[in-house]
């Protein structure tokens, strides 16, 4: 393999280990954190918690029109153009956009607190709770738009602590307040978290350098056109995301009951959690290195390629993992009543797999600026999803909700292949296919290795084990040089 070849994979693995890392810190202390809340403040904090959250988070999701991840798109282009005067207009734009949506929440939340409150509480009591909020809008307006201009300008690890640091000082914070206050102590957690988030992503934004440029109301709207057009269509995409998932639960609700609710959601969010880690650990370095390539369909064409053949690789291990030990992942995390969402669950983490072959192709149309293609492809997917939700749901259950999943992504990768093919002359190369085809042979094996059981089942399970093991490290190796990567580690550690 070739040397500057071996430095795009090298590069791409070295973001997927920062980001997985820091993903993954923050699991582990939001674990901790609602440990602790449910042992301080039961269900009653739990729920009042949620309450005085969900709304703000809705309102801050549909005032920031989704500039923080659009405006990426415009910052890796700014800085890929290599013009001071373009650069420092850019980010002198998304700063005032930033004022303004943050702006527009807060007056939002102030506008609407007495409604909140009837609506979350069934009376007007929260309402002062909801205004003293409503400042932390303009806060996290700010905290989102700095973690979105680090991504852009691919400062990955500054972008990676952000995510980390804020959450291990909430919990720091919090739960002391919650023992010395209860549930009195709920609203200055929040105000608190919302305030240590946005003073960490100030700090880490500080040494980024540009030039202020003054711009009128006219002229911030006329420059962040883009970015806003780009923002309210990922919006839109985000809100459909959400109304199929609602209905899917109303179809739960329709054809079954409230208790395979919530065995969804927990598979649901288990599966998403843990094994959706990756791909947002990639996704904060993928789509700006896209941006920065994307008039060029070949260059394009060879980063998809690497993402997705690192994705895959590091996929697989974590699947079979996920899919073979599932019901103590399942006790150690919840308990042995969760245990039904088990094959559900198998089945979704199998479907992954057909989730990062269409993922990668689908940051494509993005990164161009193709809104409406973008809009139309996740169009096709959600109502794909809904219609096979509905039809396995019917027929087989919540294992039926699994096999929707799959068939959902298979549909979905082949879709957006055909667009992206004969759009941007993409395609999967060879070496793509090999990994992909091994990951889904290792990954039926373990499927099959289920149905045995005793001695026959773990002897199968440590041989399918081992030899994942083998090959994510041979093709790590390959391309990141991966041995020598972990003996220099290893050797510093020592040396430390």
């Amino acid at each position: 393999m070739e040397i500057k070849e071996q430095a795009a994979y090298r590069s791409i693995f070295k973001a997927t280990s920062i980001f997985g890392s820091a993903q993954l810190l923050v699991i582990l202390i939001m674990l901790i954190k609602s440990k602790f809340v449910a042992i301080l403040l039961g269900t009653a904090g739990y729920g009042i918690n949620s309450l005085l959250n969900n709304p703000l988070n809705v309102i801050l999701s549909i005032t920031s029109m989704g500039i923080s991840f659009s405006a990426v798109r415009d910052i890796a282009l700014a800085k890929s153009q290599n013009d001071i005067s373009v650069f420092n207009k850019t980010i002198s734009v998304y700063l005032k956009l930033l004022w303004g949506t943050g702006i527009l929440g807060c007056v939002t939340v102030i506008l609407c607190s007495p409604l909140l409150s009837q609506w979350s509480f069934n009376d007007y009591s929260y309402t002062s709770s909801f205004l003293l909020l409503s400042v932390t809008l303009i806060l996290m307006s700010f905290s989102n738009g700095y973690v979105g201009l680090l991504k852009g300008l691919q400062m990955t690890e500054d972008a990676a602590k952000v995510s980390f640091i804020p959450s291990l000082y909430s919990a720091i914070i919090t739960i002391p307040l919650y023992y010395l206050l209860g549930l009195d102590g709920i609203l200055p957690a929040i105000f608190l978290t919302t305030v240590i988030t946005f003073v960490v992503s100030k700090y880490y934004a500080r040494n980024i350098q540009y030039g202020k440029v003054r711009l009128g109301i006219r002229e911030v709207l006329q420059g962040g056109k883009e970015i806003i057009k780009l923002g309210f269509v990922m919006t839109l995409a985000g809100l459909l995301t959400q109304l199929v998932g609602y209905f899917i639960i109303l179809i739960i609700t329709q054809y079954g009951n409230v208790e395979e609710v919530g065995l969804y959601n927990a598979g649901f969010t288990m599966t998403t959690m843990y094994v959706g880690l990756v791909f947002s650990s990639i996704a904060a370095d993928y789509f700006p290195r896209l941006v920065a390539i994307c008039n060029d369909n070949i260059k394009i064409r060879g980063v998809a390629n690497q993402q997705g053949e690192i994705l895959l690789i590091v996929l697989c291990p974590i699947i079979i993992c996920f899919i073979l030990f599932l019901p103590l992942i399942v006790r150690i995390l919840l308990s042995d009543s969760f245990l039904p969402i088990v094959p559900f669950v198998q089945l979704m983490t199998l479907g992954m797999i057909f989730r990062a072959v269409s993922w990668t192709m689908s940051y494509i149309p993005t990164a161009k600026g193709n809104t409406r293609l973008f809009l139309t492809i996740e169009s096709v997917g959600a109502s794909t999803y809904l219609l096979s939700s509905y039809l396995g749901y019917i027929y087989w259950g919540l294992e039926g909700l699994g096999y929707a999943f799959i068939i959902n992504y298979v549909v979905y990768a082949l879709v957006v292949y055909s667009i992206v093919n004969r759009k941007y002359k993409f395609f999967f190369t060879t070496q793509f296919y090999r990994i992909l085809l091994f990951t889904v042979l290792l990954c039926s094996m373990s499927c099959f290795i289920l149905e045995l059981s005793g001695l026959y089942f773990y002897l199968s399970a440590l041989a399918v084990i081992v030899l994942t093991f083998l090959f994510t490290v041979k093709e790590l190796n390959r391309r990141v040089s991966f041995i020598a990567y972990l003996k220099n580690r290893f050797k510093g550690k020592n040396q430390a």
